[in-house]
């Protein structure tokens, strides 16, 4: 049989492949070179059960364009296939989370019985109440709503605006203090002198060391109305502007002032102060340098002098110029901080209205003076009556047990006298007829037992995992009672432990659960803070403030910088 009907064959004696290059076929078809371990897309596949996971795994030809990949177009978003095939519910136990893309199931309440309340048209008044007491559980299971007060909203959140207005007039700051140039260094303590004594203080009642759980003593509340609470700025205070026109010191302040400075790297609210800096002159006492280089030759005369004239310029550099620290009237250093330092802080806006920023730090600074009143004895005879009274007590006022020391600290290798107004809150006897022992007496407060582990429950068996808590959640505020107490000459501090009693509403009272007793040493042991990191810290940042021209300044704590941030004002 004839084969003219197939085409003719050529024969490559050179190898496979075709003899000619055809010229119309594959005209204008891009070419792009793929080897064969390349997997090949398809254009559809209608019998295969895992195109979807093959669409997934599709190849990736990245940088090569090829004629043989898929991609995905807009009219695939259109085409979905619907399986209308009952499925068996899954069923979660625990808090396990749901399947990517899927979203949790409504809370289901049951009864007695197993009967299901969303598949009845009417619920009964009992079964709607259980229905409501279920779902905040489920929402706390599954980490929303409103069951938990710290949701992941919240937080982390803590104060963050400024304590005060920032006035367009002031511009940029002028200087800006790192916290890390402040922690370079220490120094050691330096020598102080007590100028002036004023006020009453009043022994501590020792009953009140039986206080405990099992016998809490009630807070009295009375204190604060009947004794006032005098807290003085610097300029305002009679006795400093006395020893400041006396040129006893070059930085005046009182020792809340002061502690806050001493403790700003640790601080995490925003806080104000106001700084004068003003220039004097300094007393150049010429006539005895002469005298002292008299019978000496010209030329060591000479050198005498050029060193004197360095000395007196570095003097005067230093020592005419004079920083007086205030604060604002109504400002928050003279409040107390509750959870400053804690990851949880208080909000500005809780669901209860007692525990905002500025409810808790209101409560727990009038708490403090309450309790530093409340166990100290009221018998006059038995109270010391320092030579003067209390320069802020009017006729009309009841003596409050505090005295204040009027104090100067000499910083000879950095030319300060720092001249303050210290104060301490009680005393106790000392045994053979010693000097009294003065103390610093403060309350540590409870008003979530969520927060601090309910200490009615461990205090008596771990109170020092109740201290540590405190500790890092206030770290801020207890290094202040360090430095005050310091600063004043205390050898006590004396700590209380008061909770609420109802800790939804403080209004119902506090008690007073247990007590600690602290010396200087071993409470500074505590908070793993030395006196000498704190006298660093101060001195290296009146360094860097000596350094501004004569002027008023306001120096600004911004939450957002771990600086201080120094303006202008006039």
């Amino acid at each position: 049989a004839s084969l003219s009907y197939l085409s003719p064959l050529d024969f490559s004696p050179t190898g496979w492949g075709p003899t000619t290059e055809p010229e119309e076929l594959f005209k204008d078809i891009p070419y792009a070179p793929f080897s064969k371990g390349e997997r090949l897309g398809k254009a559809a596949d209608w019998n295969s059960s895992l195109a979807t996971r093959a669409y997934q795994n599709r190849p990736q030809n990245a940088g090569v364009s090829t004629a043989f990949n898929v991609f995905e177009d807009d009219e695939g978003d259109e085409f979905s296939i619907v399986d209308n095939r009952p499925t068996a519910a899954r069923r979660v136990f625990g808090g396990a989370k749901p399947a990517q893309g899927k979203q949790w199931a409504k809370p289901v309440a049951r009864v007695k019985g197993g009967t299901n309340w969303q598949n009845q048209g009417k619920r009964t008044k009992a079964q709607q109440r259980t229905l409501n007491a279920a779902k905040p559980r489920y929402a706390k299971r599954r980490g929303g709503g409103g069951a938990s007060r710290y949701t992941t909203s919240n937080k982390n959140r803590r104060r963050t605006e400024l304590s005060l207005e920032l006035e367009p007039s002031w511009g940029e700051p002028c200087k800006n203090i790192e916290f890390s140039t402040l922690l370079r260094s220490t120094h050691s303590v330096p020598p102080s002198e007590v100028l002036k004594t004023c006020g009453v203080l009043e022994e501590y009642n020792p009953a009140y060391d039986q206080a405990s759980v099992r016998r809490p003593i009630p807070l009295e509340r009375n204190w604060a109305l009947e004794r006032t609470h005098h807290t003085v700025s610097t300029s305002d205070d009679s006795v400093l502007e006395e020893l400041r026109c006396k040129e006893t010191g070059n930085v005046y302040a009182t020792d809340a002032i002061l502690a806050v400075l001493m403790t700003c790297p640790v601080s995490a609210y925003a806080w104000d102060l106001l700084l004068t800096v003003k220039e004097r002159e300094v007393k150049k006492e010429e006539e005895a340098k002469k005298e002292e280089a008299e019978g000496e030759e010209e030329e060591e005369e000479e050198e005498e002098e050029d060193s004197d004239e360095e000395e007196e310029d570095s003097e005067e550099e230093h020592l005419n110029k004079e920083l007086i620290f205030d604060k604002r009237d109504g400002s928050w250093i003279d409040f107390l901080e509750v959870n400053e330092n804690s990851n949880e802080p208080p909000l500005d806006e809780d669901e209860n209205i007692h525990n905002t920023v500025e409810a808790l730090s209101k409560e727990t600074t009038f708490m403090n003076y309450n309790f530093s009143q409340q166990i100290c004895n009221k018998n006059e005879a038995q109270a010391i009556k320092f030579p003067s009274p209390s320069p802020f007590q009017t006729q009309d006022e009841k003596a409050a047990s505090t005295a204040f020391f009027y104090k100067k600290f000499e910083v000879n290798d950095a030319d300060f006298k720092i001249v303050t107004r210290t104060e301490v809150n009680g005393y106790r006897p000392a045994k053979k007829g010693k000097v009294p022992v003065y103390m610093l007496i403060r309350a540590l407060h409870e008003f979530d037992p969520k927060v601090t582990g309910s200490w009615r429950k461990i205090i008596e068996t771990q109170k020092a995992g109740s201290f540590a808590t405190e500790l890092k959640n206030n770290n801020c505020k207890m290094t202040k009672w360090l430095a005050q107490a310091h600063l004043a000459g205390a050898k006590e501090i004396r700590l209380g432990w008061v909770s609420r009693n109802n800790f939804k509403d403080p209004r119902e009272g506090h008690s007073i659960i247990d007590q600690s007793a602290y010396t200087l040493e071993d409470y500074a042991n505590e908070i793993s803070t030395g006196t000498d990191k704190l006298w660093g810290t101060l001195i290296n940042l009146l360094r860097e403030l000596r350094r501004l021209p004569a002027g008023k300044y306001r120096i600004v704590r911004d939450p957002y910088k771990k600086a201080l941030s120094v303006y202008k004002t006039a």
